[in-house]
């Protein structure tokens, strides 16, 4: 086989690669510091002579000699999941997906109860909030889902048996949100009528900071307790790129002529840009926060 490798016409880095992916690293050093040639260009003899083996291949003895060195060739086999773990880690799944959804509608309620509590103009068109709804808990709810277990999930406490979803710290989480969002969309909202902004102008930024809102909410959802700094971005991939395609997708919708005289949105500037940023980012840092209190108050660490 050997011989029909060194004579076959298939490029050079594939031979390379094949052959030395049968030596070990001594037989390697070998063939590249002593005969200083690749191994593709070697002849069968030079080959197997590196390798210490024959043409009729290892004895019975050679075997188990080898055997003895190099252990059994075979790859270590990962410890599986017990029944009570894809339990638990799909049941925490789906309160992420509660909560996601829960939190920011409770906010857009907040936001519209402010407004008329306010006697103002709507923050949002019907068809804005249909867009919101639809770039914000379009993809971002189905990736929680699939968000990969944290671990440690049979060292936490068992639950009550009685417990609801909505617990109490759901029940505070959501709270915080709604307050959070709500709250800091109307302020802007306001803000930027008070600075002389046109109703449709105004209601754009709000569209647009809500939007940053939700989408930064999404990663807050990934885990009641742990910071989401502690979380690689990358370890859920639907969700990170989802988010971004969403976000992408409200972008081109403000210069997409027809698209955007439905929606009502237009591009913004880049110190508006900065602005609302800023504002989607405190809640953020409200929620890691909340994480740390909580974990303060139970003796366990948040980071």
């Amino acid at each position: 086989m050997l011989a029909t490798l060194a004579e076959a016409r298939v490029p050079d880095s594939v031979r390379c690669e094949t052959v030395t992916h049968i030596m070990n690293m001594e037989q390697r050093g070998f063939l590249r510091t002593t005969l200083r040639v690749p191994p593709h260009m070697l002849d069968a003899g030079a080959v197997l002579q590196a390798m210490g083996s024959s043409a009729h291949g290892l004895t019975e003895q050679d075997v188990r000699e080898r055997l003895r060195q190099h252990g059994p060739n075979a790859l270590p086999r990962g410890r599986p999941s017990t029944a009570i773990q894809i339990f638990l880690h799909q049941y925490g799944n789906v309160r992420k997906v509660i909560f996601l959804l829960i939190s920011t509608g409770a906010a857009e309620i907040v936001l519209f109860v402010l407004a008329l509590a306010s006697n103002v103009p709507l923050p949002l068109v019907a068809v804005q909030l249909l867009w919101l709804n639809l770039v914000t808990n379009g993809i971002q709810d189905v990736a929680l889902a699939f968000e990969p277990a944290e671990g440690g999930e049979l060292a936490r406490p068992p639950r009550p048996p009685r417990e609801r979803v909505f617990n109490g710290l759901m029940i505070e989480r959501v709270a915080l949100s709604a307050v959070v969002i709500g709250g800091l969309a109307f302020g802007a909202y306001q803000w930027m009528l008070g600075r002389g902004y046109a109703v449709e102008e105004a209601r754009n930024g709000t569209l647009l900071l809500m939007v940053l809102f939700e989408n930064v909410q999404a990663f807050n959802s990934r885990s009641e307790t742990l910071s989401v700094f502690r979380h690689n971005p990358l370890r859920n991939k639907l969700l990170f790129f989802g988010t971004l395609a969403a976000q992408a997708a409200h972008i081109g919708a403000m210069y997409t002529l027809g698209l955007r005289e439905v929606l009502g949105v237009q591009p913004v500037s880049l110190a508006h840009w900065s602005e609302l940023l800023a504002l989607a980012l405190a809640m953020l840092l409200a929620m890691e926060a909340h994480k740390r209190l909580r974990c303060r108050s139970s003796g366990r660490s948040v980071s």
